[in-house]
């Protein structure tokens, strides 16, 4: 019996990964131009252009230039996602690599980013920014989970090096339940490391 993967939304299906390649289109095209021209050089007309896309599927995939040039989007928490994450009585580092998950969406190309960095650092500090403010909200949400503040901090510093790992990777993670996944493999295996 063979898999209709017709529409299928899964990790691997043929709309995960149409949607993947577009992505990557449009980040690819952004990169591009910025590396350029310099990323104030290029417009969202011209990345659309490029990537041959319209404006309104660019802003499905990114929601801005800054993003689509890095590759990487970081979505903020919802308040449904916080009440989610203190209601579950999971496992916390799982927990914690589902919601990094599900709300970031990693570069693919970690060379073309180094470049850029040397020539024009602004977006990357913008990252950083959201990166950090990330981590913020959920180092609070751990502690107020019930751990304590300095486990709350190692427990997200861990599951942040373990994106920053699959980050270097030769591939990443397709999709957020495929990123989840990847995430808890590779605090798994930090955990076993420092046993």
């Amino acid at each position: 019996m063979t898999e209709d993967t017709t529409g299928d939304a899964r990790p691997g299906g043929l709309r995960e990964q149409k949607k993947q390649a577009t992505r990557r289109a449009i980040h690819h095209a952004a990169l591009g131009l910025a590396a350029e021209r310099g990323i104030d050089g290029v417009t969202v007309g011209e990345i659309c252009a490029a990537a041959d896309v319209s404006q309104r599927t660019f802003f499905n995939y990114y929601p801005s230039k800054a993003a689509a040039v890095l590759g990487m989007t970081i979505r903020p928490l919802t308040e449904e996602d916080r009440s989610r994450f203190l209601a579950s009585r999971g496992d916390l580092m799982s927990d914690l690599c589902g919601l990094v998950g599900s709300h970031v969406d990693p570069s693919t190309d970690v060379a073309g980013l180094k470049r850029l960095a040397a020539s024009q650092p602004g977006p990357l500090s913008d990252l950083g920014r959201q990166v950090n403010e990330l981590c913020s909200d959920l180092v609070d949400l751990a502690t107020r989970r019930g751990n304590d503040l300095r486990r709350s901090r190692l427990a997200v510093n861990v599951v942040v090096a373990a994106l920053k790992f699959i980050g270097h990777s030769e591939e990443t993670p397709a999709g957020p339940q495929a990123l989840s996944a990847a995430l808890r493999d590779v605090v798994r295996e930090i955990g076993e490391l420092a046993r």
